[in-house]
């Protein structure tokens, strides 16, 4: 119940705020609507200023791993509404400079590059804006090109969208018209800006540095899973204290020569005890090739944990894990809690080569708590389980009454999406399954 007044709330404010927002700028444009055809366009560019200002406040907010706004929505919906409101912002920033310079242009008889350029010789502050803009034009294309980029070129580009909100910062204060015809829709507007920037702040910054002052976290030690991927043990005081959730991810910082500018986020690989908890890395880029080089005793900084995607979301006996490749981190865990409650759990595990597989031996061990575990492989050679993909047929032959079972499914985009449709084809209800895209 909780979540859901938290939700209505956020959502009756964020209405409230556009609303206001249509308000004050019609109040302060109206005059200028009336004064023909160009202004109008001109009117227009600064109403889609203003909602991009807006939505660029809450941008940061959704990714910004703001605890408060977690709890309603969750850190994947937050994710996947910080990508579709980046591209809003964006478009509403192309739409303010393309009416604006029209308008004006139309306005004083000027030609569109004319008028430009009038922007830009106007003030330092109008090609400040424009060097923002240059850069949230390079942030938006490494975004959607990113699977053509290392982790690292788009981790680092992304950062400069702080660097353009500062940018900006002075644009709308100091020219908006709006704002020079209403003091008190400034005074929010300031206020909205700073409320914004403190919890940016708090959350990524001071909230880590508070929990490493008080538990001093470190590496305890580094485990070979593979020949890609290790397992990472993070030692701390009184590690419960973060009261991280089966199936949870948190964010690490190693204070290490060539690592500490960067936080990756890494699913929590098994059931933290009160003095150690472990994160598993595959070798996927720079960062990650290099984390078997971590000393032992380098100092962590932790934020989190984050996402909704735990063991508590199965709400009836019957559970199905659905893991490929290292998706399978999450899912150990989650199904080391529920064995622990009595649930009946199902694994299986897809990977491509035998040798590829992590976990083996502690899937082994959880057997003997009743664990059922099928390993599918689909290239070379097998010693266990069988070999191909998961499939409908496989799934129907080796559980009884599939549609019985919650699924949880972790791993590739295209093996989610393959095994999403083929349980929805088995019966299993859309409310009853539960993904986990890795966050990149």
């Amino acid at each position: 119940m909780r979540k859901i007044i938290a939700q209505i709330t956020f959502l009756l404010t964020d209405l409230l705020m556009i609303l206001s927002i249509a308000v004050f700028w019609f109040q302060s444009s109206a005059e200028s609507i009336r004064q023909g055809f160009a202004m109008e366009l001109v009117a227009y560019g600064r109403l889609c200023g203003l909602f991009a200002w807006y939505l660029a406040l809450k941008q940061i907010l959704y990714i910004g791993r703001v605890q408060w706004l977690q709890m309603p929505f969750g850190f994947a919906s937050l994710a996947n509404l910080h990508k579709r409101n980046g591209i809003l912002v964006y478009l509403l920033i192309g739409l303010h400079i393309l009416l604006l310079t029209v308008g004006l242009s139309i306005k004083y008889e000027r030609s569109f590059l004319v008028q430009i350029f009038s922007f830009l010789n106007y003030s330092e502050d109008f090609i400040i804006a424009a060097l923002g803009f240059l850069l949230l034009t390079g942030v938006v294309l490494v975004t959607l090109l990113k699977k053509r980029f290392k982790y690292e070129t788009w981790y680092y580009l992304h950062l400069t969208v702080y660097l353009t909100l500062i940018l900006s910062w002075e644009h709308p204060l100091e020219f908006g018209h709006d704002f020079e015809k209403n003091a008190l829709f400034k005074n929010i507007w300031i206020i909205l800006t700073v409320f914004c920037l403190i919890n940016i702040v708090a959350y990524r910054f001071l909230l880590p540095l508070l929990t490493y002052w008080r538990q001093k976290f470190t590496v305890s030690r580094i485990v070979q899973e593979n020949d890609d991927v290790w397992s990472i043990y993070i030692s701390g005081q009184a590690i419960n204290r973060l009261r991280i959730e089966a199936g949870q991810f948190i964010v690490v910082r190693f204070l290490q020569k060539n690592l500490w500018k960067e936080a990756h986020p890494f699913s929590v690989s098994a059931l933290p005890s009160t003095k150690e908890l472990r994160i598993t890395v595959k070798a996927l880029g720079d960062f990650t090739n290099n984390v078997s080089q971590i000393p032992v005793g380098t100092k962590v900084l932790i934020e989190g944990p984050h996402g909704d995607f735990t063991y508590q979301r199965a709400s009836g006996k019957k559970v199905l894990l659905l893991a490929g490749g290292i998706g399978i981190t999450p899912l150990r865990s989650i199904a080391e809690a529920l064995l622990k409650q009595g649930r009946e759990v199902v694994l299986f595990y897809s990977h491509r080569y035998e040798r590829d597989g992590v976990f083996i031996a502690e899937l082994d061990a959880l057997k003997e708590q009743g664990l059922k575990v099928f390993h599918v492989i689909s290239r070379g050679d097998i010693n266990i389980g069988e070999q191909g993909r998961i499939n409908k047929e496989r799934l129907r032959r080796l559980v009884n009454n599939v549609e019985d079972y919650e699924t949880f499914i972790c791993g590739p985009v295209s093996m989610m999406s393959d095994c999403h449709a083929i349980v929805r084809s088995l019966g299993v209800p859309r409310k009853k399954i539960y993904a986990e895209r890795f966050i990149y």
